[in-house]
């Protein structure tokens, strides 16, 4: 896999439910592999981090072709008409976790 340029991604509420039954050592490995993945490395999980993962991995995936210029993000987000376009994906504030 060739290395992104991706310097964000974008998680959503829904994977909460799927997330909540890993411990905390495999959720770790679940965020190592969200990281590694938008770096275009896969890495190695156990079965069942490898299945929650896979529901984020499509997304993610989708996301990267939805949104492949910050142009097609402002239009989706409707950034232009509240005057608040973003010239680069730096600029996207990540929320308070």
């Amino acid at each position: 896999m060739i290395k992104s340029q991706n310097k964000s991604f974008i998680l959503y509420q829904e994977y909460k439910n799927n997330i909540s039954i890993l411990n905390q050592s495999q959720k770790g490995d679940l965020l190592d592999a969200i990281f590694s993945f938008n770096e275009g490395i896969e890495i190695e999980l156990e079965p069942i981090v490898k299945m929650a993962f896979s529901f984020i991995k499509s997304d993610l995936e989708r996301n990267k072709i939805k949104y492949q210029n910050i142009i097609d993000l402002n239009t989706s987000w409707g950034n232009i008409f509240w005057s608040m376009e973003l010239s680069s994906f730096d600029e996207i504030e990540l929320p308070n976790l």
